[in-house]
């Protein structure tokens, strides 16, 4: 009995190390975004394939569509907006499927793509 214990420790570790999370380059952030939605906690974002993004607040004081430009830079994903100015951050597939975007300074939002 002791050695099936062992065996299913093993098992999991095992399996826990397939899973991993996935960070983007270049290519396979323009990929996964091109066309895509991911819905945030307050909102969501629609990054299209003309290089335009269009991200959708929700507050109590009502609802905030704000429109910019996204482009690809050293496997990073920059994005202007009028108000913020650019920011480039990373994109990381996490093991459950949501997505991570995580800027310079370790601050991170996560999301789920809708299509």
């Amino acid at each position: 009995m002791k050695r099936l214990g062992v065996f299913l420790i093993a098992l999991q570790i095992v399996a826990q190390g397939a899973w991993a999370d996935t960070t983007l380059s270049g290519k396979d952030i323009k990929r996964y975004l091109s066309g895509a939605t991911v819905v945030f906690e307050d909102g969501d974002q629609k990054w299209l394939s003309n290089g335009k993004t269009v991200a959708t607040f929700y507050s109590s004081s009502g609802r905030d569509v704000v429109n910019g430009s996204w482009t690809v830079e050293r496997n990073r994903l920059c994005e202007t907006f009028p108000n913020t100015g650019r920011a480039c951050v990373k994109v990381v597939i996490l093991t459950g499927g949501d997505v991570r975007f995580i800027p310079s300074n370790g601050n991170h939002y996560t999301g789920s793509k809708t299509n």
